[in-house]
């Protein structure tokens, strides 16, 4: 299950990664006093910049909420007729024992 699991993350983690900017990447290797001086440093008075990427986030984070909910309903509904399956199986075979 651990193997399934980590091809939709992979593929989550690039989708948001090609997001990001590549100012924040550079920022982030160059440590925490570098980033702070940095941030502090900026005159952003945009505050409407960020907005497309917390769109982008905000979509994509339901995007793979509901995946994940399709997904798993689609195994219980599976795990649900295979139960069924072994049921009837299960009773065929004891009124054949009986019968």
């Amino acid at each position: 299950m651990k193997r399934i699991l980590t091809r939709p993350l992979t593929i989550l983690i690039a989708i948001v990664a090609s997001f990001v900017p590549a100012g924040v990447a550079t920022a982030a290797s160059a440590g925490p006093i570098f980033r702070a001086a940095q941030v502090v440093g900026q005159d952003n008075t945009n505050t409407e910049t960020n907005l497309d990427f917390l769109f982008a986030i905000y979509i994509i984070t339901w995007a793979g909420f509901f995946t994940y909910i399709f997904i798993v309903s689609r195994r219980q509904r599976t795990m649900e007729r295979e139960i069924e399956g072994l049921k009837q199986l299960l009773s065929q075979r004891q009124s054949a024992e009986k019968g």
